[in-house]
Formats: structure tokens, sequence, C-alpha cells
């Protein structure tokens, strides 16, 4: 799966990163249309060649949605093939949760 990231102007992904061993590539940065800088994580199912495995499962996407949410103020994220209703239901999950207290406690290291 692929997450979208959304994160502030000259916000550094690189802690992004670090943790989860993915590329965070910048798709577009923010001009007069966009407030933010668009990233993206993973890879998208429809760039999987045939019988190529999804290596970002959805149940591995929740948890570091939380904690990129958490770790960035005012960022937001949107997982891949989700909408609004979808990534509101995500947001009240216990793992989004957790994760997002753990994200704000990285922010506040460093």
């Amino acid at each position: 799966m692929e997450i979208t990231i959304y994160l502030l102007p000259r916000s550094d992904p690189r802690p992004i990163q670090d943790r989860y061993g993915y590329d965070v590539m910048l798709d577009r940065e923010h001009d007069e249309y966009l407030d933010y800088d668009e990233y993206f994580m993973g890879v998208d199912r429809e760039s999987l060649e045939p019988g190529e495995e999804d290596y970002f499962a959805r149940d591995e996407c929740i948890p570091a949605i939380g904690w990129i949410e958490g770790r960035y103020p005012d960022s937001y994220c949107m997982l891949s093939g989700s909408g609004a209703w979808d990534m509101s239901e995500i947001r009240t999950t216990p793992e989004y949760r957790e994760y997002y207290a753990k994200g704000q406690a990285a922010g506040k290291e460093g």
C-alpha cells in the first residue's frame, strides 16, 4: 500500500524514513494551491508486477499513519484507496491512537 503524507513546508521527512526503512519521496512541493509538501511512502498496488507481494500491508500502515500524524503537528496522511470516511475510521483504532502518542513523544524529543 501507499501512504500519501502531507507535511508543512520545510518539515524534515528523514525521521519517517529512519523509523520505517522505506523511501519517503517528494511528490509535490507546496504552491499557491497546496499549503503542504506532498510525499509518498510505500507502493501503489497498480505499480506491483504480477505475483509481486505488497511489502507495506494495511495493518502496518495504520500505526505508521498514527506515528507520522503524532510526530508532525498539522500534518495528515491518506492511505491509498481510502477516502475520508475510511481515514476517520482508521483514526479511531487503538493502533492509531497508540502510535499517535508515540509520534508525539518522538516529536518532543527532537
